[in-house]
């Protein structure tokens, strides 16, 4: 509730700074952290596009029948947190990299589109829908900023063009690049945000209970969550050669059906946890595994 990955990221830069020998940062006053920042420097060409998104936030819940089951609403697992890793090569020369250049995609749009895959194997009918977080600081200027401004991004894809990774980063492609770049997110923000904003906070704490049982767990059994922290490197120049190796482990949210999963960046290599509990490890092992074999065979075509 009080950051996210990047607000985390912006913390440990600055006291890598300040350990350099680094002046403190200067601050705007007041310092603005809440959303509202992002919505009052979209213009009118933004509220516009924004309108549309609000639309399609509104039509989500007709979707949830058509998606990929990936799980089972049940009891929250037990045991103490566990988490199994998956570890590819994504740097300039590799074929994870060539294949990125030869669809004209991210890093991003390969991690969204090989858990498209993951999902169409692991399920048995549906549209293959992957739910991620994007960084909405690229609205806002480069001061650091410990705050919450990730937004939920979804992708559902056909499951016929999610056969093969780079099947699927073609699609991907496609997909992402007619979205706005500085509006998709804000819809789903913006969507809850009258209800918290002008309701008593005891009654926001009870109806997020109750939306949680009836819509987010719902939505948890379909497709796969990931959150996406993207690069450290950036954060972390201040220390200088001393980082040989940095990641995220977490969250593991237990009432979640599914496991969240998070990806990060350092040097040449993509790293993906998937994260849950003592019980959902056998399950944490399939899915990492078969994600394995995804990115090995696409680096093998």
């Amino acid at each position: 509730a009080v950051t996210d990955g990047a607000g985390a990221l912006a913390a440990v830069r600055e006291l890598g700074r300040l350990l350099a020998g680094g002046a403190p940062v200067e601050r705007p006053c007041p310092l603005e952290r809440n959303v509202g920042i992002l919505f009052r420097r979209l213009g009118a060409a933004g509220w516009l596009r924004l309108g549309a998104g609000l639309l399609r936030e509104a039509l989500r819940p007709l979707e949830l029948p058509f998606l990929a089951r990936t799980a089972r609403a049940g009891p929250p697992p037990r045991g103490a947190a566990v988490w199994r890793t998956v570890r590819v090569e994504v740097g300039e020369g590799t074929p994870l990299r060539a294949l990125c250049r030869s669809r004209n995609g991210t890093v991003n749009d390969l991690l969204v589109a090989a858990l498209a895959v993951l999902v169409r194997r692991v399920s048995a009918r549906g549209r293959v829908g992957c739910f991620y977080t994007a960084d909405l600081r690229r609205l806002v200027d480069d001061a650091p900023r410990v705050a919450n401004l990730s937004a939920a991004i979804s992708v559902a894809l056909p499951r016929s063009c999610a056969d093969s990774l780079p099947a699927a980063l073609a699609e991907v492609v496609r997909r992402t690049s007619r979205r706005s770049a500085g509006v998709t997110g804000l819809a789903a923000i913006l969507f809850n945000l009258p209800l918290i904003l002008c309701t008593p906070h005891g009654l926001v704490r009870r109806l997020t209970r109750l939306v949680f049982r009836l819509w987010i767990r719902r939505l948890a059994t379909r497709g796969l969550l990931v959150t996406n922290i993207g690069p450290l490197d950036p954060w972390l120049t201040s220390f200088g050669g001393m980082v040989r190796d940095a990641t995220f482990v977490g969250p593991s949210v237990r009432p979640l059906p599914i496991p969240v999963l998070t990806a990060t960046g350092f040097g040449d290599a993509l790293t993906i946890h998937f994260n849950g509990y003592e019980e959902t490890a056998p399950a944490l092992e399939r899915l990492a595994a078969e994600l394995r074999a995804i990115f090995g065979e696409a680096a093998r075509t």
